[in-house]
């Protein structure tokens, strides 16, 4: 692994920390100076770069919610994004998108954004079975059971949660094994 790989890995590492932290505007900071790295990196960054686009539009949809109002920011940049992994077709940044699409949309929104949310996580779910990334075919499984709890879709959260854990099984990541232990 190269310096800039390391460095833009540990900033991004940062920032998560951060951002499950509440301290948002923190996260965006670091989260910024990792989105650089990993763009400097090509495509061995690429990954990197679409998973702190991810974070920072969480960040962003998170300051909307704090201030009670629409998330501009977040989706401008999902949107954006979206558009642009679609263009090069790179699959996993689309379905990316598609999840963060879904994470703005799916709470406090209303009922016709969290059936938009429904859709792009439905969407972005395939694209990661597709692709074969199954970190994150978990974490729509866990945004979609979470939807559909608000929904009072109990049968189906409880199989998506279930789905999630199953695959959280095989990855070290405590953080997510416990939201969806949370669920089930």
């Amino acid at each position: 692994m190269s310096s800039s790989l390391r460095e833009a890995a540990a900033l991004f590492s940062t920032a998560e920390g951060y951002l499950r932290n509440e301290q948002v505007e923190d996260c965006l900071r670091v989260a910024a100076a990792a989105l650089e790295v990993f763009k400097s990196l090509g495509d061995s960054g690429q990954a990197g770069f679409t998973d702190t686009l991810c974070m920072m539009a969480d960040a962003h949809a998170q300051i909307a919610t704090a201030q009670q109002r629409k998330p501009e920011e977040a989706l401008a940049m999902v949107t954006q994004a979206l558009s642009e992994f679609r263009a090069s077709r790179d699959r996993r940044g689309e379905a990316s998108m598609l999840l963060s699409l879904a994470v703005i949309n799916h709470d406090k929104r209303g009922r016709k954004k969290r059936g938009e949310a429904l859709e792009s996580a439905a969407e972005a779910l395939r694209i990661f079975r597709e692709v074969e990334d199954k970190k994150s075919e978990a974490l729509t499984l866990l945004l979609i059971a979470t939807a559909h709890f608000k929904c009072f879709m109990y049968d189906d959260m409880l199989k998506e949660s279930q789905a999630a854990l199953d695959i959280l099984d095989n990855f070290g990541d405590k953080f997510l094994k416990a939201k969806a232990m949370g669920l089930v």
